[in-house]
């Protein structure tokens, strides 16, 4: 679910936030953040930096 222009919420079924897919642009090009929402807490942990928004969702399906 778009959130903003460079920011996608990420949710599980039954409609928890699960993290966050934000987009960088920097100067070796368009880069894909996945953060995950720390269980409990309401703030974010960084898994990784991916050139593709598909690698960064995969990534947050995979936990």
């Amino acid at each position: 679910m778009r959130v903003k222009e460079d920011l996608w919420r990420a949710t599980v079924a039954d409609g928890r936030i699960v993290g966050h897919i934000e987009r960088r642009d920097g100067v070796d090009g368009t880069e894909y953040v996945a953060k995950r929402l720390a269980p409990g807490q309401s703030r974010f942990h960084t898994l990784g930096e991916f050139w593709r928004m598909d690698d960064a969702m995969d990534c947050l399906r995979a936990l």
